[in-house]
């Protein structure tokens, strides 16, 4: 029973989960490593989608080509966006609440994705089995909103900020500005 509580721990007390994995000490290794872990499940994640292809028109051929190029993406492209981003967050919650330590800030964000990605490998298999465009968009949106939820209340919990609805709405505010911006581009 004491493996499956440890399994469910995040889920269920996140704030614990993240003072103890601060505790354990914030290593660019460790962080590194959780970076490649959610570029791995991003790999997986896509390549499930890729398998789920049933147009006809799509050869064994393409299908090895879009393989090999989301392997490429994970591997290179995926922890330098998660880096990248990290970076960005941190400035914008220093500009606001003054925080300290951006290894902190990586450290919520890599955590609060890899523990997310199992819920969105899931979620990749249920809605190319289901087919149905908005059920899709429904589940999508809520997992983007617990992955937001789960980051912010790590964030608030590592930097003692006592804001949690506020950074909530910061972030959910920034992401859909960058999606608005990319769909402009």
């Amino acid at each position: 029973m004491h493996y499956i509580g440890n399994i469910l721990q995040p889920y269920l007390d996140p704030r614990k989960f993240i003072t103890a994995k601060m505790g354990l000490g914030v290593s660019e290794r460790k962080l590194l490593a959780l970076s490649f872990g959610v570029a791995i499940f991003s790999f997986i994640g896509n390549s499930i989608n890729v398998t789920f292809l049933n147009d006809s028109t799509v050869s064994r051929e393409e299908i090895s080509r879009l393989i090999s190029s989301y392997f490429a993406i994970a591997l290179f492209f995926v922890p330098i966006f998660l880096y990248l981003m990290s970076g960005i967050f941190h400035g914008i919650l220093w500009i606001f609440y003054r925080i300290k330590l951006m290894s902190l800030s990586r450290l919520t964000l890599f955590w609060a994705l890899f523990l997310c990605m199992p819920f969105q490998l899931i979620l990749s298999m249920l809605t190319n089995i289901i087919e149905n465009e908005y059920a899709s968009n429904f589940l999508n949106l809520c997992m983007l909103l617990y992955f937001i939820f789960l980051w912010t209340i790590f964030n608030c919990e590592i930097f003692k900020i006592n804001r949690v609805f506020e950074i909530f709405m910061l972030k959910i505010f920034l992401i859909v500005t960058s999606f608005a911006l990319v769909t402009l581009l």
